[in-house]
């Protein structure tokens, strides 16, 4: 279940986290076991799919407030999550329907899921029961154009764990001169369908929590120019 609403992303909320609220509790931050992403980059068009493992380190059922900080320009086109080793594939819906349809199925103390858009590039996900000592798995996969900086094509990311396993495989039709980042070690290949993959190893800088991906076109973009 899909919807948007407004409030505004900071740059000081990490950038993923699970909230958990119990019946009778304060709410609290659940520990994030494990990240990977997986970036596909298509003639500069990432999609990407994110997987996050949570744990319900208490006694008691909880219902959890997924948040992840994406990027401008992102929307999500997807998402999932597991109730044990079933896997539940989510709808999109309005945001009003999709309000509906949670607290109802919610009422029956059952798990819908609700992903809204919470500001430019920010998505939360509300999940309901996350059970006691439970690892909660959650999927989401997005969409953008990357931006491009002088003639170089840029991916940046924010990550929730400094050993995150991320991925990148980048394809473009004029060719790829290589792919670099000012944040973080990689280690390349090149197929032999040109295409290039990255995995990311550890971070240069302090700043463990951006990943910054950048490759350059073997031919030069084209621009488009008018006659009168």
């Amino acid at each position: 279940i899909a919807s948007g609403q407004t409030p505004p992303a900071e740059d000081s909320v990490s950038a993923v986290s699970l909230e958990a609220r119990a019946d009778d509790g304060a709410p609290s931050l659940l520990p994030l076991l494990s990240e990977s992403l997986n970036v596909r980059i298509d003639d500069g068009h990432a999609t990407a799919t994110y997987r996050h493992v949570f744990q319900n380190e208490s006694a008691a059922r909880v219902e959890g407030n997924y948040r992840l900080l994406v990027g401008e320009g992102a929307t999500a086109t997807g998402f999932a999550y597991y109730n044990g080793e079933d896997k539940i594939v989510g709808e999109i819906f309005e945001r009003d329907a999709a309000r509906q349809v949670y607290d109802a199925i919610t009422g029956l103390r059952r798990d819908p899921g609700l992903l809204e858009q919470a500001g430019e590039g920010a998505f939360s996900f509300h999940v309901f029961p996350i059970e006691p000592a439970e690892n909660k798995r959650v999927e989401v996969t997005t969409s953008r154009w990357l931006p491009r900086r002088g003639d170089e094509i840029e991916y940046r990311v924010r990550l929730g764990r400094p050993d995150a396993k991320v991925v990148l495989t980048v394809r473009d039709a004029r060719g790829v001169k290589g792919l670099e980042s000012t944040s973080h070690d990689l280690q390349t290949d090149r197929g032999a369908d040109g295409s290039w993959t990255a995995t990311v190893l550890k971070a240069k800088t302090t700043t463990k929590d951006e990943l910054v991906v950048r490759y350059q076109t073997q031919e030069a973009p084209l621009v488009l120019h008018a006659a009168i």
